[in-house]
C-alpha cells in the first residue's frame, strides 16, 4: 500500500462528530473520541452526561472549529468534583480540550491547538 493510499484510508476512517448547535453529548458520540463544535456566530454549549460507571474509561477530544465559543458543561458536579465555577470549559476558535471520565467524575485537560 502506498503512503498516499494509507494516508487517505487513515483520514477517512477516523470517526468524529460535528456539533453546530447546543446539545447533550451521547455515549456513542463520546466513544468516537473526537467532537468538533462548529458555528460561525452562535455560541454552542455541549453538556456532558452525569459521570457513571457507563462512562468509566471514556476519553474524548473536543475542539472548536467555528468563530463562536464552545462551552463544555458538566451536567451534575463540576470537573473533578469541583464546585460551581469548575463546571465549564470554554473553547475559543482553534482551542481543544481532552475530556475523560473515571466513572465518578469528568476531568478536563486543555490541549494545544
Amino acid at each position: 500500500m502506498s503512503t498516499r493510499n494509507w494516508n487517505f484510508q487513515r483520514k477517512n476512517s477516523i470517526k468524529y462528530t460535528v456539533k453546530t448547535a447546543s446539545a447533550t453529548l451521547t455515549k456513542a458520540e463520546l466513544d468516537h473520541g473526537f467532537i468538533v463544535g462548529n458555528h460561525g456566530s452562535v455560541a454552542i454549549a455541549l453538556a456532558l452526561p452525569a459521570a457513571t460507571s457507563l462512562y468509566k474509561g471514556v476519553e474524548c477530544r473536543i475542539a472548536n472549529k467555528g468563530a463562536a465559543n464552545v462551552t463544555v458543561v458538566v451536567a451534575t458536579t463540576g470537573f473533578g468534583g469541583g464546585s460551581t465555577g469548575a463546571d465549564t470549559v470554554t473553547l475559543t476558535q482553534g482551542d481543544m480540550a481532552i475530556i475523560a471520565c473515571n466513572g465518578e467524575y469528568w476531568f478536563s485537560v486543555p490541549a494545544a491547538a
